[in-house]
């Protein structure tokens, strides 16, 4: 090292200037509470959880997680603080208020966790103290902050207890390299939680669907209850194979009902345990078949209703051809429900005078009559916006396997 005096001096200044250059000035602006940032990235973690799970029906955990996470960014700002020169400034549910630092009479130290750590500042004219975190889960106080904030309260009429001087010392040593691990932890778990809240909600769906997918008929998806449990594979209302009949309401028009009947007839000839009553809600029993125990009493009654209405929208945005409506009771086994009733909801406003839409329509009602809401198939005469009119052989299947016609061996007279 030189022994010239001058240089020495002007080496020292020059470690000085760098040194201000990164450190707090006293004017500068600190946040006290989650950044915008990492507010944010919940918040879009959020909005994709609730997308997916609206997405794909999937309503469980994973939409209460998204729900969560959306709110991360509203309790940012109604409760944000920041210091700006010589001046706090804090929210309380969304209003603004302002504490001159250099008018505080007291920093002590508020009810402490292991994940929690608080300063309570005191004030002439404040009703209470104003609470300014140091660490809460995610948020760790910068050590520029920290500084601010020390440098602004040291002074003469301040009252410092014993624990807020040491949990804001920016001098004290023995703890700087906890407080960079800590600032760590927190930016990591500023990226890491909304990405794990993500990753759990897509796992909680993957199951929720897989739960939902029906043995032996791939591609295809059944539904669940009020509980939320999936109706039983092959016993879908409670007992295999269960005899149905659909009732057209009078105020249909009859070319809607026209349509009706051709779909039910041809789900007949395709071996769907299904009739149609007339327009004067009269039926043959013997047009459905009855497995051993079955009676004409055995049979469910499904309502099709049309309305004129708007129509509610689908989770693509576009307006929906039919509204299907059910309920359920908690099956015997515990892990699945039972449909007690259903019917459906055909919206005329989007269904226009398109009868091979009106059909598309009736036959996924047929569909979920037997256990089946969904298809993933292109190639399906049931999948949304399908152009095939008719039942696949593979939509004959796996409503044979959902309802559990094909393990009782059902078959209607060559008659029929």
């Amino acid at each position: 090292m030189s022994d010239d005096p001058v240089a020495a001096r002007a080496l020292k200044e020059e470690g000085q200037r760098l040194a201000g250059a990164f450190s707090c000035d006293g004017q500068d602006r600190h946040h006290l509470t989650l950044p915008v940032r990492q507010a944010t990235a919940s918040g879009l973690a959020g909005v994709t959880l609730i997308a997916l799970d609206l997405l794909l029906h999937a309503y469980g955990r994973g939409l209460g997680v998204g729900i969560g996470l959306l709110l991360v960014p509203l309790f940012a700002w109604l409760f944000a603080q920041w210091v700006d020169g010589p001046v706090l400034y804090y929210r309380r549910w969304g209003r603004l208020h302002q504490l001159t630092l250099s008018s505080a009479t007291a920093v002590t130290v508020g009810n402490s966790r292991a994940t929690r750590r608080m300063l309570l500042l005191a004030a002439p004219g404040l009703a209470k103290p104003v609470r300014v975190s140091v660490q809460s889960r995610g948020f760790v106080m910068s050590t520029a902050a920290r500084e601010h904030l020390h440098g602004w309260l040291s002074t003469p009429q301040v009252q410092w207890s014993a624990q807020a001087a040491a949990l804001l010392d920016p001098e004290g040593q023995s703890t700087s390299g906890t407080r960079g691990r800590r600032r760590l932890i927190a930016g990591l778990l500023g990226l890491a939680l909304p990405l794990a809240g993500v990753g759990v909600g897509l796992w909680i769906v993957y199951e929720h669907g897989q739960d939902l997918a029906i043995p032996g008929a791939p591609g295809y998806s059944t539904f669940t209850g009020p509980l939320g449990k999936p109706l039983p594979v092959g016993r879908p209302w409670g007992r295999p194979c269960q005899p149905v009949r659909f009732a057209v309401e009078e105020h249909v028009p009859d070319w809607v009902y026209d349509q009706v009947d051709a779909v039910v007839t041809a789900a007949r000839r395709d071996g769907i345990d299904v009739a149609l009553e007339t327009r004067q809600f009269f039926w043959s029993p013997g047009t459905l078949y009855y497995m051993d125990g079955q009676t004409t009493a055995s049979t469910v009654r499904i309502g099709i209703f049309a309305d004129d209405g708007t129509p509610p929208e689908l989770s693509n945005g576009q307006p929906e051809h039919i509204g299907f409506g059910w309920d359920a009771i908690l099956d015997p086994d515990g892990h699945n429900e039972d449909l007690t009733q259903a019917d459906g909801m055909l919206w005329m406003q989007t269904l226009g005078a398109n009868a091979k839409a009106v059909r598309r329509s009736v036959r996924q009602l047929i569909a979920m009559t037997q256990g089946i809401m969904s298809t993933s198939r292109r190639s399906s005469g049931i999948a949304r916006d399908s152009n095939i009119d008719r039942f696949t052989t593979a939509d004959i299947a796996a409503m044979d396997r959902m309802s559990g016609c094909a393990a009782g061996g059902a078959q209607f007279p060559a008659s029929r």
